[in-house]
């Protein structure tokens, strides 16, 4: 069986490799793709079906092995849960299943005494096929219900602090036929068989359990509850990690990074013809929002306006006049300041008349091949208009920039890119 494991698993691990280590850099580059052609849209599309698809499997192999969700159908747990409920339940540390039979690949951990566990019942008129219940008694124990109490092999059971107060029940009569498992001194009732557990019900009164339907095979407990998930107010944890500096660390990590993806940083990835002098497809830029500052989510309302950015800085910006009703995000750098006149004749780049010759990615291109009409003409008398920018492209193949989209203001400016940090082949900081 371990080796049939280990098959299966080599096998998905192939088969997801490349597709996790797509989605994972696709997670992590929170935008858009910049310059998206229509050609790299339906590539896009194909990949993320792919993803999609991955993600689909992903999920299912998790239920099926790790982790899994369930409902609470009744009241039978109570204190502890609560009818509607919502539960995770850890598949994995009792062995590894077989789907849809009770069978085991790998054997894992036995259930152990005071456990909440979820598992398949044996009585087919149930109406429910899956419950949950405590652990109370092991293989081999001898388990009698006495005077509220609970005795294995002669000595009481001392309850979890949680139900400290438990009350088990048995019916008044020794003789009754609805409770005999635990209740009646007959080894059959009494003795708990190889490999079977005895589940009771924290509600005792209110509770079809192992009284009822007797011992329960290992093969039919499907895994250990670990935590309440749903609804928030009732939300726990049975394991005690919620405690733990681990615990604490993980989810302080979760707050920074996403406090830096709201305030301070982003990152993009760049396809298409956006890629220039700088950057090249595939880059993975981190983009410094903050210097540009605040937009409220979704928008591009400035809450704090931060400040201009230098000439010659890269930029991530907003498409002042986009093709279609989509957004789009552009990259490029900074050439002209508002009430600046701009002039492209003769070859290069003119700021009120005198030659930009000191900021390289400008010196070095010829910026008047194959221009197409823009909105206005050089040099315009006016000016770069008040509150925008005129932004250039980094020597793309593709002429958009504010050459043929005009100006552009500041609230359309995402952020300055300080660099690369995906591939790793080619992680870099990016000049002004």
């Amino acid at each position: 069986m371990a080796r049939i494991v280990r098959k299966i698993t080599g096998c998905v691990r192939q088969w997801t490799s490349q597709a996790l280590r797509k989605c994972c850099v696709s997670a992590l580059s929170n935008g858009p793709p910049l310059g998206f052609s229509a050609a790299a849209a339906r590539e896009s599309a194909k990949e993320w079906l792919r993803i999609g698809l991955m993600a689909l499997a992903i999920t299912l192999v998790i239920r099926w092995a790790f982790f899994e969700p369930y409902s609470i159908p009744s009241g039978s747990m109570e204190p502890t849960l609560r009818a509607g409920d919502r539960i995770f339940v850890n598949k994995l540390v009792y062995g590894l299943r077989v789907p849809f039979v009770n069978a085991l690949f790998q054997r894992g951990a036995d259930p152990q005494r005071g456990e909440l566990v979820v598992f398949r019942t044996v009585e087919a008129d149930s109406p429910h096929r899956i419950l949950v219940k405590r652990v109370v008694a092991l293989p081999g124990e001898e388990v009698r219900i006495a005077n509220g109490g609970l005795y294995i092999d002669g000595a009481r059971l001392t309850e979890p602090g949680e139900v400290a107060d438990l009350t088990y029940t048995a019916p008044a009569s020794p003789n009754a036929t609805d409770k005999r498992y635990g209740v009646r001194p007959e080894p059959e009732f009494s003795r708990v068989p190889e490999d079977h557990y005895f589940l009771l019900g924290d509600n005792s009164r209110n509770s079809r359990d192992g009284r009822h339907f007797g011992w329960m095979p290992r093969e039919h407990i499907l895994g250990r509850v670990f935590a309440v998930w749903w609804p928030v107010p009732r939300w726990r944890d049975f394991t005690g990690f919620t405690g733990t500096w681990w615990w604490w660390t993980f989810w302080g990590l979760i707050a920074i990074v996403g406090a830096g993806r709201l305030f301070a940083a982003r990152t993009f990835y760049i396809d298409g013809s956006t890629a220039g002098q700088t950057l090249m497809r595939g880059d993975h830029i981190l983009v410094n929002t903050w210097r540009s500052g605040w937009a409220l989510p979704f928008t591009r309302l400035k809450i704090r306006r931060g400040h201009a950015p230098r000439r010659g800085d890269l930029v991530v910006y907003h498409n002042p006049k986009p093709s279609n009703e989509e957004d789009e995000l552009l990259v490029g750098r900074v050439a002209g300041y508002a009430g600046e006149r701009i002039d492209l004749r003769g070859g290069g780049l003119r700021v009120n008349g005198e030659a930009l010759d000191g900021y390289l990615p400008f010196a070095r291109r010829s910026l008047t091949a194959d221009v197409p009409e823009g909105p206005f003409e050089y040099p315009h008398n006016g000016g770069v208009s008040s509150g925008h920018y005129f932004i250039l492209d980094d020597g793309s193949m593709a002429v958009q920039d504010s050459r043929t989209l005009g100006w552009t203001p500041h609230n359309h400016i995402v952020g300055v890119v300080e660099g690369v940090w995906w591939p790793l082949s080619r992680v870099r900081r990016i000049e002004s």
